[in-house]
């Protein structure tokens, strides 16, 4: 499990970290947001481009 100083990443009291996936499959993007999300993460997305 990732570990955030912070409180972040489903490791105790404080804000979620926040994370961007990069995946150009939408459906894995889709999995890996949910499973980063059921980690305790905040994430950002998805977007179609960087730009």
């Amino acid at each position: 499990m990732a570990y955030n100083k912070q409180g972040g990443g489903g490791t105790g009291p404080g804000p979620a970290a926040r994370i961007l996936i990069m995946e150009d499959e939408f459906i894995v993007a889709m999995d890996l947001s949910g499973m980063a999300e059921n980690l305790g993460f905040a994430v950002a997305g998805p977007f179609a481009t960087l730009a």
